[in-house]
């Protein structure tokens, strides 16, 4: 089915880290025909990687960097092909052609740079102790032998030890596929993230950004698009304009993101002042917000 190996296709990471390279001069060609009496394995090794404007194939070496093998040497498979079964039905071959591309996880998972991405709240190992401690001289007072105590501690462990945790800390887990590092990612996404930012100011410095009184019950109530973001940054600026302007100088009376559906392209911030504001106070607080935002990035960037 031409949908699978399509999907299957890209799934396989690219090994390209240069993304202005022109990619539109090059093409991957696989032709390979089962010629055996077993069933053969078209793996990345098959992949011939050709530049179109010179009419050339680049080498071996080469296209070994951009589908590398794993660690243990072993190739990715893409598809199997079957042997010819008579002198009429001859083995299956498979001849395609296709371009090279940059897509996003946005778009489909199968272009993930990623293959782990986690996180959770740090656990507090002295307090986790320190209750067990509790919950086992409880367990001795109610006459519990040891066996059953042991089992008692590890389900303990399980679950409600996971909810003893640090305040305001959290372990991030983040394992690439292979194109770039770990570290190198991290970066990558602070710097993707400052650009939005700026992007954003931008279009508030030029009012092309959309920030339009809400209609609702709220007195002062202002509603600000944000086109083609989602929570990444509306959860960002909201949590910074709650702490900035509401819990801290308490201008705000309300202060909410909302994207109303997963399919949306865009998302809204909605912030409901208590006294008169003109439109330039809402822009003059975002704008902080996200100077502050694109400092908190330049400081996640450097510790990397």
């Amino acid at each position: 089915n031409n949908e699978i190996l399509k999907q299957r296709l890209s799934c396989i990471p690219i090994h390209i880290t240069e993304l202005d390279m022109p990619l539109q001069n090059y093409i991957m060609e696989l032709n390979v025909e089962n010629l055996t009496d077993t069933i053969i394995y078209v793996t990345t090794e098959d992949f011939k990687i050709k530049n179109v404007t010179t009419n050339e194939y680049l080498s071996d070496n080469d296209t070994r960097k951009i589908f590398p093998p794993g660690e243990l040497g072993y190739y990715i498979d893409f598809a199997r092909l079957r042997p010819k079964i008579s002198d009429e039905i001859p083995g299956e071959k498979l001849n395609l052609t296709c371009e090279f591309g940059i897509g996003t996880a946005k778009e489909n998972a199968m272009f993930n740079a990623v293959s782990t991405c986690a996180y959770g709240y740090t656990p507090d190992v002295e307090n986790i102790e320190v209750e067990l401690g509790k919950k086992v001289q409880g367990w001795k007072d109610k006459g519990m032998s040891k066996t059953e105590i042991d089992f008692e501690s590890k389900d303990w462990r399980l679950l409600d030890a996971q909810r003893i945790v640090k305040k305001d800390s959290f372990d991030f887990i983040l394992q690439s596929v292979g194109i770039y590092e770990n570290r190198t990612l991290v970066k990558m996404s602070c710097d993707i993230l400052i650009k939005k930012l700026e992007k954003m100011d931008t279009l508030m410095e030029t009012d092309e950004l959309k920030i339009t009184p809400s209609l609702n019950t709220m007195k002062n109530s202002y509603d600000v698009l944000l086109e083609n973001e989602d929570y990444t940054i509306g959860k960002m600026l909201e949590y910074l304009l709650f702490s900035k302007y509401f819990e801290g100088v308490a201008i705000l009376a309300y202060c909410g993101f909302k994207k109303l559906h997963p399919h949306d392209l865009d998302s809204t911030i909605r912030l409901a002042y208590k006294e008169d504001t003109d439109i330039s106070i809402v822009k003059q607080n975002l704008k902080t917000c996200i100077v502050d935002a694109i400092a908190l990035y330049n400081n996640i960037k450097e510790r990397f």
